[in-house]
């Protein structure tokens, strides 16, 4: 996935029975005169569906045949407290629903 985006990566994920969760980072380019805009909900929205895209697509063609729902849900972390409280609950799900609980860090 680096190849296709190398401003993005994986900070950490869970596989689940029927889904996965993912921690992913934007990184933002320099600043000042550019104009690129910063990592806010802007960019996010327009990364993140290619992003989701490119990894089904890939996935799909890995595994033969499709392996994804239609729909996914995001949420943008804007806070230390916001990321805290999402990590809890990628630690906390797997728990929940009666499996092993792997919170796997960093895929660029």
């Amino acid at each position: 996935m680096i190849a296709f985006y190398p401003h993005v990566r994986i900070e950490k994920y869970v596989v689940m029975p029927n889904h996965i969760h993912l921690l992913i980072a934007i990184q933002q380019g320099p600043s000042g005169a550019s104009r690129t805009p910063p990592p806010t909900s802007a960019r996010a929205s327009q990364v993140i569906p290619m992003f989701i895209s490119t990894l089904k697509r890939l996935t799909n063609k890995t595994a033969g045949h499709a392996l994804w729902q239609r729909g996914y849900y995001d949420h943008i972390i804007r806070s230390p407290d916001d990321y805290n409280t999402n990590l809890a609950l990628h630690r906390h799900q797997p728990r929940q629903m009666g499996v092993g609980y792997t919170l796997c860090h960093g895929l660029s």
